[in-house]
């Protein structure tokens, strides 16, 4: 479809959705600051994207399959203290369950049926204490009675994916601190006990894995420590334009061709200047 026939259908969506998503947290409606973040976050979750500017055919008709969802909102079975995104994925794994246990055991109460699943979980009276063990139980369990394998392969992986995934975010700081590049084969050099890891990170377990991601998150920070800088201004973490920050002739981190090019040009200050925020 042509862009204006995908806005055409879009806009109406985003509205809808707007006020289906207001119904379910009490925002007011009206609010444009609101709901221009919650749509920015929408795009960003379904896409990766924060405009809709030149997007692809296949990203126009996620958009339109993900805000149709949305506005459906306040019919689908949703838990509080997980995210849109997440109740959205539990809706539509919930309804295949819901209709596989329907062909096997007849007749059921809804409400009843889900209700058990998720006590059985960790979830008591529709409010979940935190977004990723009681939704990955929750998952597995419907994942399991759906017969659905995508689902079922990535709850049984999800402390694996996420600790891989801080596991290279962190060799990116690294990277980042030391201006060279770092793969697994980095951590495996440095392990004291190196044999005890898998050639390829993907077949590390869980446990394992923690404990390298321990391991380079000290040495990230002592890094940042000797350079003087802080964590929260690494590339993983925040952009350094979102703090004060101060350069000055010691900052060792100046010396091993460290260039901020992101950032305005400032010049190194002497003892007694003010400071220079950037």
């Amino acid at each position: 479809m042509t862009f204006r026939q995908f806005q055409s259908q879009f806009r109406p969506l985003v509205d809808r959705a707007w006020l289906a998503h207001c119904e379910l947290v009490g925002t007011s409606a009206n609010n444009r600051t609101a709901k221009d973040t919650w749509y920015r976050e929408q795009l960003y979750s379904c896409c990766r994207i924060r405009s809709t500017k030149n997007i692809s055919r296949d990203q126009q008709r996620y958009l339109i399959s993900h805000f149709t969802q949305i506005s459906k909102a306040g019919d689908l079975p949703r838990v509080d203290g997980w995210s849109d995104a997440q109740n959205f994925r539990f809706a539509e794994l919930e309804e295949s369950a819901w209709q596989q246990a329907c062909r096997k055991v007849a007749p059921l109460d809804h409400q009843a049926w889900l209700n058990s699943i998720l006590e059985a979980s960790g979830v008591h009276g529709r409010r979940a204490e935190d977004r990723k063990d009681t939704f990955d139980k929750v998952m597995a369990t419907l994942a399991v009675i759906a017969g659905d394998l995508y689902w079922i392969k990535r709850t049984a992986e999800a402390a694996e994916v996420r600790l891989r995934h801080q596991i290279r975010m962190s060799l990116r700081d690294l990277d980042h601190l030391t201006k060279s590049t770092h793969d697994w084969s980095y951590i495996q050099a440095i392990w004291k006990q190196a044999r005890q890891l898998p050639k390829d990170i993907n077949d590390a377990p869980a446990e394992l894995l923690y404990k390298v991601l321990q391991m380079l998150d000290s040495h990230v920070r002592r890094l940042c420590k000797d350079y003087g800088i802080r964590p929260s201004e690494l590339p993983s973490r925040s952009h350094p334009q979102k703090h004060p920050v101060e350069i000055r002739e010691g900052n060792r981190h100046l010396h091993i061709g460290h260039e901020l090019e992101h950032c305005p040009p400032v010049h190194v200050t002497q003892k007694g200047d003010a400071t220079i925020p950037f």
